[in-house]
């Protein structure tokens, strides 16, 4: 996908295709998504102190957006990136004595 495209296309169907794109505004404390709107539209109609609290001005968070979105979605089809396997290991007991279980865990389809 373009940057034209993630940052014109309505949230809701961005978060479809994109569901980590919603983890970026969550993270810089914007809560209130209204997802019919465009990244675009909701950028532009954050009030300047959302913008401030986040020490960026509209430019630069569309920018950052585009950014995270196509990162993300370059390592979730990344190769070198991906889980194959998991062994949970066994730590210490309470009284300080090694545990000698061990379980491995099957493969997983895991997202991003």
């Amino acid at each position: 996908m373009q940057i034209e495209s993630i940052i014109s296309i309505a949230l809701d169907d961005l978060f479809v295709s994109y569901p980590h794109a919603r983890d970026f505004f969550l993270h810089l404390g914007i809560c209130e998504i209204d997802s019919h709107l465009s990244a675009y539209q909701l950028i532009e109609g954050l009030p300047d102190t959302s913008l401030e609290d986040c020490g960026l001005d509209r430019t630069q968070m569309l920018g950052h957006f585009s950014e995270f979105v196509l990162g993300m979605e370059s390592i979730r089809n990344s190769s070198k990136h991906k889980l194959d396997s998991l062994t949970i290991i066994g730590g210490y007991d309470k009284d300080g004595k090694p545990e000698t279980a061990g379980r491995p865990c099957a493969p997983v389809m895991l997202s991003l």
